[in-house]
């Protein structure tokens, strides 16, 4: 047999004994009855309350038929157990219960931080598509600059203002396809990771 796939049943019987001691109450009282081969199965317990010392209040639950009377008792603790979560508040540390509450939180926590990096990514995406679409124009406008003023520069002759700005266009418009060439080369990138 397998025990990672072994489930363990644990009897709310003596879970109830332990709510009544803590509470301060006497031990649950169950009374069980049968008929027809069914068992069905009541449980009492006096819980004290906190107005003065002798005042208490009995509560009492009935669980559903059984087969058995052990599980007509577990049936009437369960009632109980619930009973007191419900009507008298009382908070049960369950191990299972907080692990599981554990767990949600982080879930949840990740599912948000999930959403939240991807939305960043999304608005990055944009950006950097922006970004490449402004150095596209600005490359762009450069080389209509450079080719404008015709195919060569002279870099013999004395230099000019308008040169210098010819030559500055020039290199600004190569500076640009580097840049548009990174930032392609990155954005296919991010989009690769994303998607795998």
């Amino acid at each position: 047999m397998d025990p990672a796939a072994s489930v363990v049943l644990v009897s709310l019987r003596p879970v109830l004994t332990e709510a009544a001691r803590t509470l301060g109450a006497p031990a649950p009282m169950y009374l069980t009855d049968h008929a027809n081969g069914e068992y069905i199965c009541s449980v009492q317990l006096i819980l004290p309350m906190r107005c003065h010392p002798d005042c208490t209040q009995v509560a009492h639950a009935v669980g559903g038929v059984a087969t058995s009377v052990i599980e007509a008792e577990e049936k009437a603790a369960e009632c109980m157990i619930n009973a007191l979560l419900r009507r008298f508040g009382v908070q049960f540390n369950d191990m299972n219960w907080t692990r599981l509450n554990r767990s949600h939180r982080r879930f949840t926590m990740a599912r948000t931080s999930l959403s939240e990096l991807s939305e960043r990514a999304g608005l990055m995406e944009k950006g950097w598509e922006q970004s490449l679409a402004d150095i596209k124009a600005a490359r762009d406008i450069c080389t209509d600059i450079s080719s404008c003023s015709g195919d060569t520069l002279d870099v013999c002759e004395e230099p000019t203002p308008q040169g210098e700005t010819l030559f500055a266009v020039h290199s600004l418009g190569a500076w640009t396809q580097e840049r548009f060439d990174e930032g392609m080369i990155a954005l296919t990138a991010a989009r690769g990771s994303t998607s795998s």
